[in-house]
Parts: C-alpha cells; structure tokens; sequence
C-alpha cells in the first residue's frame, strides 16, 4: 500500500496547475485568505483534538503558536494585523511556521490506534514515549490546585 506525502500531493497539484511549466518544490506564498484558513483548522484542532501537536517538537509547537495563535479566537482583520506585527519582528517566523504546519498536516492525516485493553508485558515487550504539548498560557487553576495539594500534604507532616 502506498502511503502519500506532503511532497507527492504538491507535486500532482503543481502539475495541475501548471501542466507544461516546471514544478516547484517551495511552498506557495501564503495568501492573507490562506492564513486565516490555517489558523481556523490549526484551531478547531487544538481545541478538539491536539494529538498531532504532541508529534511535533517544542520548537516547532511555539512557532505555530506564535505565527498562528491557534489558542486565540480573533477575527479575520485581527489575524491579518498579528500576521504583519509578528512577520516584521522576526522575519523567519513565518518559513519555520510554515515548515512545522506542513508537518501537523502530516500527523493529522496519520489515523491513530485507540488504546487496547491493557494485557500484561514483561520489560522489554514496550517502551514508552513522552511527548510534551506546548501550552501557550499557564492553567491557573491547574497550578493553584497543584499548589493547594502541596500545601496540604506540608500540613499534614508538620502536624
């Protein structure tokens, strides 16, 4: 069975678009329409399902976050604002952005295994993979109740 890649749909699509021209392998320039559009799928992503930004690195995690703001409702004039405001400050945000998307598209094609039943396995049967999600903002309540926790459990050995 043949598996797709990125490469090979650009390919096809480029020939269509151009069929008696050269193709390119460079990214088309991305459009302001095209922008906002990556933003909405990269945000209906992480507020639904945020597996395939588990699969990319931190770097490439905080790229997205910061060219995209995926974690943000805006409207379509704010994006296109915050677009040209984060361009002009760091001038290759925008290709690194532009590499880590094309990457999360590649990991949200990848259908994923639910979890099986758990069966016993002796230690060299598995080995476990971390993977880190970047989180723009801190959860307060989260760290309030990590706080509360741990001051509780202080109480407890003092008294």
């Amino acid at each position: 069975m043949y598996r797709w890649r990125c490469s090979d749909i650009y390919d096809v699509t480029s020939t269509l678009q151009n069929p008696g021209g050269v193709t390119s392998k460079h990214m088309p320039r991305l459009t302001n329409k095209r922008y906002v559009e990556m933003h909405h799928l990269l945000r209906k992503s992480w507020l639904q399902y945020r597996h395939p930004f588990t699969q990319l690195t931190p770097r490439e995690q905080w790229d997205l976050h910061h060219f995209f703001i995926p974690a943000e409702q805006r409207t379509d004039a704010e994006l296109i604002e915050h677009r040209a405001q984060i361009a002009a400050v760091d001038q290759s945000l925008p290709q690194r952005a532009g590499r880590a998307y094309r990457r999360f598209e590649v990991e949200q094609q990848i259908p994923r295994v639910p979890a099986l039943q758990h069966t016993p396995h002796t230690k060299s049967d598995y080995a476990v993979v971390v993977r880190g999600l970047v989180w723009v903002q801190p959860n307060i309540e989260l760290v309030a109740r990590v706080l509360m926790e741990v001051t509780q459990k202080a109480m407890r050995m003092i008294m």
